[in-house]
């Protein structure tokens, strides 16, 4: 009898451990987190663990506003509310830099998204991990419901939602089947804090970065576009460095005339 026991409690704790975790942003449901506004983000926001990227070189209409309407999807789901995400996302190949939703992951899992067009012609949604295309739907106008649904293998970093083709699209909801990782806020691009105009000045040629005009003591940090930390250093004078890698990175200068941030290009 105890033999049997013990099989059964293995039997069952195996099959828990084999459940992944299931993380949801319903938008039509859940009022505590998405109240109805039509006001949208002007600020880099973690919103129950959903990073909202918005607008940097234009601000109408900001992302996100959470807008009344009614939709019902194939798949049963009934919408009621929808995050709006305005205008087009700002990406270069499979890396978004303005205008769009990301969260981290740690583990492998499924994404899938309940959307419709933000207006009369066909738009779509692209998910990325930052290098390479995870899955990209298309909805024909704002009545045509349409789901994306794909597997990502990615097991750490960011995976990033935006608008690929068309102007913006309508979320009604996102699920994701997997083990997510604590988001945490991209760096801001293009923020200039400095207190002066003599600051030190950043900026790339190829893959070296310079660093002129140094007053001071100056902590540089240089992060991925994703958030991850690849270089730091510390320096009194002018100096440069030179990164492995191409795309896009964010430069952060501190010393005591203040802070600069600088996206630059490596190529």
């Amino acid at each position: 009898m105890k033999k049997k026991l013990l099989i059964l409690m293995v039997a069952v704790m195996t099959s828990v451990t084999s459940v992944k975790a299931q993380k949801v942003w319903n938008f039509s449901d859940d009022t505590v987190n998405w109240i109805t506004s039509t006001a949208g983000y002007s600020a880099n926001t973690i919103k129950d663990n959903l990073g909202i990227y918005p607008a940097v070189t234009t601000t109408s209409p900001t992302i996100g506003g959470i807008i009344p309407s009614s939709v019902n999807f194939s798949d049963g789901f009934n919408a009621t509310r929808y995050f709006r995400m305005g205008q087009a996302s700002v990406f270069t190949g499979n890396q978004p830099t303005e205008r769009y939703l990301y969260f981290a992951t740690a583990g492998a899992g499924t994404i899938k998204i309940w959307f419709t067009s933000g207006g009369g012609g066909s738009r779509s949604v692209k998910v990325t991990d930052g290098t390479n295309q995870i899955g990209v739907a298309s909805s024909a106008n704002s009545t045509t419901p349409a789901i994306l649904e794909a597997p990502y293998t990615q097991t750490s970093g960011n995976i990033y939602i935006y608008t690929s083709v068309g102007t913006g699209v309508n979320i009604y909801k996102i699920e994701v089947t997997g083990v997510l990782g604590t988001t945490t806020l991209i760096p801001a691009l293009g923020t200039d804090d400095f207190k002066t105009d003599t600051a030190s000045q950043v900026y790339s040629d190829g893959k070296q970065v310079f660093v002129s005009n140094v007053k001071s003591t100056t902590a540089i940090d240089v992060y991925s576009i994703s958030g991850i930390l690849v270089k730091s250093l510390e320096t009194e004078s002018d100096t440069s460095f030179s990164l492995n890698s191409s795309g896009f990175y964010i430069v952060k200068a501190k010393s005591a005339e203040g802070i600069k941030t600088v996206k630059i290009l490596s190529q």
